[in-house]
C-alpha cells in the first residue's frame, strides 16, 4: 500500500534534518474528522505522532475494519491523555 502524500512529507522532514519532527505539531489542536477508520484514522495516527493534541470526531465509535477505537489506539501508542472521541 502507498502511504498517503502527507506521509511523505513527514518523512521527508525526518530524513532532511530540516527541524525535530517530535515538535512539528507539538501545542496544536486537531480536530479530525472521520477519524475512527481508514484515512481519518492513519491522519490522527500520524499527528499525534508528531505531537498534537487530538479530537476524533465521527459518527461511528469503532472502526469498519475492527480493532481498537482510534482514540484509545492512540492513547495507549502515545502515552498520552490528550486524545478525545467525539
Amino acid at each position: 500500500m502507498t502511504p498517503p502524500i502527507y506521509k511523505k512529507y513527514f518523512d521527508w522532514w525526518r530524513v532532511t534534518g530540516c527541524g525535530p519532527m517530535d515538535e512539528l505539531l507539538s501545542g496544536s489542536v486537531a480536530v479530525i474528522t472521520g477519524g475512527s477508520s481508514g484515512n481519518g484514522r492513519a491522519i490522527a495516527r500520524t499527528f499525534a505522532e508528531e505531537g498534537a493534541d487530538i479530537v476524533v470526531a465521527d459518527i461511528r465509535d469503532s472502526p469498519r475494519e475492527g480493532g481498537t477505537p482510534t482514540h484509545e489506539a492512540i492513547a495507549a501508542e502515545t502515552g498520552s491523555g490528550d486524545v478525545r472521541q467525539m
